[in-house]
């Protein structure tokens, strides 16, 4: 593994220095400079399991039950700002909201199985991120496309609004919801 790590760090000081090479010889297909962004795209549903996480609690909710779960499509905004300092290299802050992620379930098992829920799930993303764009290495060969690698860092701040549904199929409830923010 050391030596992988070292050929890697040893090919980014290569590119590093060949991209202050084009630099200075007027390499400019790309301004440099500050730019913005915008971004549209979209969260796509899935299956997934909930389960307590204290099934041994005198308050469990769930306990040793399972909550198999879908969730439906919504859509995800996005904006940043960012600044090119090289032809290969860029940096930018953004900024994405998720609103509206639909869930839906029905409990197995523990106290109360057949218990149906539905909430809404949002979610704002904040992230720092470093671009390292091949089009600079080779500015014709990929044509109008930018491949790119990326590294960031950020957070997410993540809203289950009120849930609601029926204990065991017949009695209704509403269950208070729970913002997150994870780093």
């Amino acid at each position: 593994m050391g030596v992988l790590r070292g050929a890697l760090l040893g090919g980014l000081l290569v590119i590093a220095a060949a991209s202050n090479s084009y630099a200075q010889r007027g390499f400019t297909w790309v301004p440099s400079g500050l730019y913005l962004r915008g971004d549209v795209g979209g969260a796509f549903g899935n299956d997934l399991t909930f389960r307590d996480t204290s099934p041994g609690a005198a308050n469990c909710l769930l306990c040793t039950g399972r909550v198999p779960s879908t969730t439906r499509d919504t859509v995800i905004f996005g904006a940043g700002i960012g600044y090119r300092f090289a032809p290969m290299f860029r940096a930018d802050l953004t900024v994405d909201y998720m609103p509206s992620f639909k869930v839906r379930g029905r409990s197995t098992g523990g106290p109360l199985p057949g218990t149906t829920y539905n909430a809404d799930l949002s979610s704002l993303v904040g992230m720092a991120n470093g671009y390292l764009d091949f089009n600079g290495f080779a500015p014709q060969m990929f044509g109008p496309l930018q491949p790119y690698i990326d590294a960031g860092v950020g957070f997410a701040n993540n809203d289950l609004q009120t849930s609601t549904g029926n204990i065991a199929g017949a009695v209704p409830f509403t269950q208070t919801g729970s913002t997150r923010t994870n780093f």
